[in-house]
């Protein structure tokens, strides 16, 4: 362990180097060993050096051993796997400082019972990261303990299986008492509403993240009334009636109706704090000109979503004036993602955007009236501290770059004076010069 040793501030050359100015790194104290260990292994791509220090000797060892399994990633079936039931034979406690585990399956089938032994081991599981690929499906063995001691500590779930049925969700938001966050990554009928016969028992989840999959609107509604903890919701636009689906993306049917999915999150409209909503994969054939109201949410903070919820196309006609009547009066971060079907200032296409609308805010001739909306959320939003307006690229692909809008003196006092930052950035072809 000679290699291990932490120096003072002082400096000394290899002659002058004192013995007093350096420690062995196994000279500190047990607690500051484990927190060092802890710290390796909670880095991504550090894990390998948390063993390495195991390794070094049998002191070292004893002190990692009590921090290493704490953070567990095991595909079943895998020779890792394999040694870890040889841990499990040989100390039965090995997993009861796990409360972070991953657990991935490939095409063999895995019996039930082996996987219900490894989840009783389990008394300090805090968060449960599922990843369905194979023939295994570990969501029905889970739910099938719900007396295990694993049912009482879990925090956080995080699932991908493309098997989940409504009735499994269901059976998740009240298994575990304790539960807080829940992620899923896949849907197997995202139109589903049927949540089950039983009235409405509340969740404990504060944290629900749906913006992988696409879903209903009565099954989002559904869900949310069974969550009145909720303070962080990220989602896509729920949808109003089945959709052609072709792998994530979804080709609608029916013009996108703001006003009709907007009661589903009103069911949060007192709890929530954080909203990610947003078109991505999405679709629409047009827009009814509605828009979403948010003003009645009491403690909404953050408030990141498609510009379609709340802005019409150009082409529509619709005025954008009055935005800020429809934000909570306590926003404090405002972010509109524009996607390739709505432009700030102009319209675009995927290749091709108005030429003569871009030469006309790089020339700053655009009449006053195009950016009022903009301007109303310095006068008439105190809470607000940040502001972004963003023209996204329709992919990696695109023909677009992004560019930095270059407002007009009037836009930047009126945010100055209010204290928020504004940064609004436009798409301009690639080859298109800044003037």
């Amino acid at each position: 362990m000679g290699g291990f040793t932490i120096y003072g501030s002082t400096r000394f050359s290899s002659a002058e180097e004192s013995e007093e100015s350096r420690m062995l790194l196994l000279e500190l104290g047990d607690d500051v060993l484990r927190l060092i260990v802890s710290n390796l292994e909670s880095w991504h791509g550090q894990m390998a050096d948390a063993i390495k220090f195991a390794l070094t000797c049998r002191y070292a060892y004893s002190i990692a051993s009590s921090v290493l399994p704490r953070y567990m990633s095991i595909t079943i079936p895998s020779k890792r796997y394999t040694l870890l039931q040889r841990s499990i034979r040989e100390n039965p406690s090995y997993l009861r400082s796990v409360y972070y585990l991953t657990i991935s399956f490939g095409p063999t089938l895995t019996d039930d019972e082996e996987l219900r032994a490894i989840l009783d081991l389990l008394p300090g599981l805090k968060t449960l990261e599922i990843e369905y690929v194979g023939s295994t499906r570990l969501i029905p063995v889970v739910l099938s303990l719900p007396e295990a001691p694993f049912t009482r500590s879990l925090q956080a779930l995080n699932i991908t299986d493309s098997k989940l049925t409504t009735s499994e969700l269901l059976s998740l938001l009240y298994t575990f008492p304790r539960l807080q966050s829940l992620s899923l990554e896949y849907f197997t009928d995202p139109f589903d509403s049927v949540m089950g016969n039983e009235p409405h028992r509340q969740s404990s989840i504060q944290s629900l993240d749906l913006c992988a999959i696409q879903i209903g609107v009565h099954l989002l509604t559904n869900i949310l009334q069974r969550c009145q903890k909720l303070r962080t919701l990220s989602c896509k636009v729920p949808l109003v009636a089945p959709q052609r689906m072709r792998h994530r993306e979804t080709t609608m049917q029916l013009p996108l109706s703001p006003k009709n999915i907007m009661p589903a999150f009103l069911n949060v409209a007192n709890t929530l704090n954080e909203l990610d909503l947003s078109t991505q994969t999405q679709r629409w054939p047009g827009h009814d000109g509605s828009r979403m109201d948010f003003s009645k949410f009491l403690v909404l903070k953050r408030l990141t979503a498609s510009a379609l919820c709340f802005l019409s196309p150009l082409s529509l006609g619709v005025s954008r004036d009055g935005l800020y009547r429809l934000l909570p009066r306590r926003l404090q971060y405002f972010q509109l993602n524009f996607c390739i079907d709505i432009g700030i200032f102009y319209f675009s296409t995927q290749s091709s955007l108005d030429e003569v609308g871009r030469d006309r805010v790089l020339t700053e001739e655009i009449d006053e009236s195009e950016y009022r909306w903009i301007v109303e959320l310095a006068t008439h939003m105190s809470s607000l501290e940040e502001v972004w307006l963003y023209e996204r690229k329709h992919s990696a692909h695109s023909a677009f770059v992004i560019e930095e809008w270059d407002a007009p003196l009037s836009v930047e006092d009126a945010f100055e004076e209010a204290e928020i930052d504004l940064m609004v950035l436009l798409r301009a072809l690639k080859l298109q010069k800044r003037v």
